[in-house]
């Protein structure tokens, strides 16, 4: 599997970012994060089209990759209604965890997700007071099944707390009704991330296909089970 990894300027060095890019440069890590992502893929897809219900499976898959190399610094056994959205933490340091299939700048990302209109507004008023607590690390994740690349863009809270403070309301974008998402980022929020990234790692060859078929591993399981004939 061919790899490659490119960084960038940094302005300080932030230890839990660094061992996650550490991890993440590791072939061998890269290979298992394709053969979980593979898997992830195969249980989740209908009539060849993935359903959303991917998006948590694969940021577990990430979980575990990370979890096997650091160890005891990470933790995810996290509440999933902390203020600042992190999936995670790396030496107490929260993060979180994003993944796309649109193009590199494409598309909007999710901040909180809520159904109340109300609720929604407070988030982003609490968030437009540049509070350090309201702001977590992030992990975007790009997957192009038809190019076969994986991108990771590891951004810091303080990039993104910078960007909102430039930006204001406009890095935000609500939207409720019938196809309520709650709050995300904007296009032009996450366009601006990107070019502030702290680092990334771009994986080739990453193709997502192989992974057992989700009911074939279930009768595998039920024939592991099946009570022994006398």
């Amino acid at each position: 599997m061919a790899t490659s990894s490119d960084t960038y300027p940094i302005l300080e060095n932030i230890e839990e970012l660094d061992i996650i890019r550490n991890v993440l440069n590791n072939e061998k890590a890269q290979k298992g994060l394709i053969a979980l992502y593979s898997a992830s893929d195969s249980e989740f897809r209908r009539n060849g089209k993935l359903g959303p219900e991917v998006g948590r499976a694969r940021e577990d898959d990430l979980k575990a990759v990370l979890h096997n190399d650091i160890r005891d610094e990470f933790n995810c056994n996290i509440d999933d209604n902390i203020d600042n959205g992190a999936d995670c933490t790396v030496k107490g340091q929260g993060i979180s965890i994003k993944h796309s299939s649109n193009a590199i700048g494409k598309g909007r990302i999710k901040v909180k997700w809520t159904s109340d209109e109300s609720k929604a507004r407070d988030c982003i008023k609490q968030m437009l007071l540049l509070e350090k607590k309201n702001y977590t690390h992030m992990l975007l994740i790009y997957i192009d099944n038809k190019k076969h690349t994986i991108q990771i863009i590891a951004i810091s809270a303080e990039q993104i707390l910078e960007a909102v403070k430039d930006l204001k309301e406009d890095a935000f974008k609500t939207s409720f009704g019938k196809n309520t998402r709650g709050i995300e980022y904007s296009q032009k929020m996450i366009q601006r991330l990107i070019k502030k990234k702290y680092f990334q790692i771009d994986i080739s060859n990453a193709v997502l296909t192989g992974g057992i078929d989700p009911i074939k591993r279930r009768q595998l399981l039920l024939e592991s089970v099946r009570p022994t004939q006398l």
